[in-house]
């Protein structure tokens, strides 16, 4: 009964451990996808500036209205496109702090039942002792009566001997 008990614990522990695998792969997932949105971010602002920097230069020497417009235009694209994944990378941040919860619960739990685990092994262990120790001091008992009827039952032949001698002419 106690062993079932501690291994269902045990089993419990393996369990709430592979829970706590599965969140922290879910964070590192979203982690690595909100890493990826930042660098694209990054290369969007960068080709924004860019782009914005060309304009001006052919400000400056060309009066081609149309190719200034299309330079403007692609930067407001870009522009479009950065929010959009300003959106999306505030979206991950979220769905990271929601799951780094899930992940601290998670390794609560398994905490938890780790510490009922070693409990559980505590008392088992003490029960174990107990009756070790049971069966020792029954075992003593036993031997201490043998010893003391073989030394009674000893002492009583010699008493009959002795008596026996006595009697005989």
């Amino acid at each position: 009964m106690l062993d079932r008990k501690l291994n269902t614990y045990k089993r419990l522990t393996r369990i709430r451990k592979r829970q706590q695998d599965w969140k922290a792969q879910e964070l590192a997932a979203i982690q690595r996808e909100r890493m990826t949105l930042e660098e694209r971010r990054a290369s969007i602002y960068a080709a924004q500036q860019n782009i914005l920097n060309n304009a001006q230069d052919r400000k400056k020497y060309l009066i081609d209205a149309w190719d200034i417009q299309r330079y403007y235009q692609f930067e407001r694209h870009l522009a479009r496109l950065g929010d959009d994944t300003d959106a999306e990378i505030r979206t991950l941040e979220s769905q990271e702090d929601s799951c780094r919860d899930a992940l601290t619960e998670a390794m609560k739990l398994r905490r938890m039942m780790e510490q009922l685990a070693n409990h559980e092994s505590g008392r088992v262990s003490r029960h174990l002792l107990k009756t070790e120790q049971r069966l020792l001091d029954e075992i003593a008992t036993v031997r201490y009566g043998t010893r003391r009827q073989t030394e009674k039952s000893s002492t009583e032949q010699e008493k009959s001997v002795q008596e026996d001698e006595r009697t005989s002419p």
